[in-house]
């Protein structure tokens, strides 16, 4: 069986300029050395020639640091997260680093083997959307890091730098919008709140928002965890799930608010199925403003949580601490904003048509 052709050494160029290793080596890595031009050519040229392909690793090993950036989410299926992935690469290129990315796929202990792989690989950060539910597991995993940004997610460690949302700001801003559009039976929509800090947040300002109105409205909670053999279509079929959990409450709710757009999406496939109209029955509102919310059928009233610009922020913080020139605890809490399309019906203007 072939082996391929073998990559060539800095010895053969050597060999082929007519000088020493440790001159080829200090001509192609740039070094500050006094080396004729004659020379400083000669060996530019054999390297051409022969298609010389410097040793990504023999280099971070000698220079004591790599130009690699470690990155973790909880999935690759879920358009927000890609979202978050163009922010990251987006800043990573242009400062000449290598992100490296990782799914934990909602699993702790995937979670915990990628904090464990990346340190392997000698990154010079990590950035990391953590589903661990002990802070004190993660801290402990996370110690051998050098620098370490967590984002998507409340601060909760002070070892870390944080790219958060104001989550239960978020919570709040959906169900209060919901309220002023004359929905008083609303219902959460929601994976098991106990597995991420995140859903808590948001649930806490659903209730906020209610509280704005005693015994007038109400926020029910429906929490389901579905089972589905492939990990890829987890979110939009627990949505499924939740519709039809929602579809046996009694009275029924005017107004579903879901905790993130890819269930919600799933949530609306149901309710379609079931005869059930939108917005003309049931109100939908989702959390995150993933593009793919613009084209649903209606299109989806939304809270944006700003991927890109939380991928971005989260790299330019890790870069910062990688070059020294911010070495102060970061924490940056971002603010949601309601985006507003088709899937919520102002119950107000039926009020006003009874008059």
């Amino acid at each position: 069986m072939p082996t391929g052709k073998k990559q060539t050494t800095i010895v053969e160029i050597a060999r082929i300029a007519n000088t020493s290793t440790a001159t080829v080596s200090r001509v192609l890595s740039g070094a500050d050395y006094p080396v004729s031009e004659a020379l400083r050519e000669a060996v530019k040229k054999a390297a051409r020639e022969m298609n010389y392909v410097p040793n990504a690793i023999g280099q971070s090993l000698k220079i004591g640091k790599s130009q690699d950036i470690g990155v973790i989410i909880p999935n690759f299926t879920n358009p927000f997260y890609m979202q978050m992935i163009s922010g990251i690469e987006s800043v990573c290129r242009k400062e000449g680093y290598n992100p490296i990315f990782c799914s934990s796929n909602n699993d702790s202990a995937r979670e915990i083997g990628s904090i464990e792989l990346l340190r392997r690989k000698c990154v010079e950060g990590l950035i990391l959307s953590s589903i661990h539910k002990s802070a004190k597991e993660l801290q402990a995993a996370l110690r051998l890091h050098k620098h370490v940004v967590l984002f998507d997610q409340e601060a909760t460690l002070d070892t870390c730098d944080y790219v958060s949302f104001d989550f239960e700001s978020g919570g709040f801003l959906a169900v209060d919008y919901l309220l002023k559009h004359g929905h008083r039976r609303i219902a959460f929509l929601t994976a098991p709140l106990e597995n991420r800090a995140s859903r808590s947040a948001l649930y806490r300002g659903c209730q906020r928002a209610v509280h704005q109105w005693p015994g007038q409205a109400y926020c029910e909670l429906i929490s389901t965890d579905v089972q589905v053999e492939d990990y890829k279509t987890w979110e939009y079929e627990n949505g499924r799930l939740l519709a039809r959990e929602f579809l046996r409450l009694s009275p029924l709710p005017t107004a579903a608010f879901v905790y993130n757009d890819v269930t919600a999406i799933g949530v609306m496939s149901q309710l379609a199925a079931d005869g059930v109209r939108i917005p003309e029955d049931v109100s939908v509102m989702g959390f995150d403003n993933i593009i793919t919310t613009e084209y649903t059928t209606p299109p989806l009233t939304t809270v944006s949580q700003p991927a890109f610009d939380t991928g971005a922020m989260a790299t330019r913080i890790i870069l910062d601490k990688i070059m020294g020139t911010n070495m102060a605890n970061c924490r940056i809490n971002l603010h949601p904003q309601l985006i507003e399309r088709k899937s919520v019906k102002n119950l107000n203007d039926d009020m006003e048509g009874d008059c």
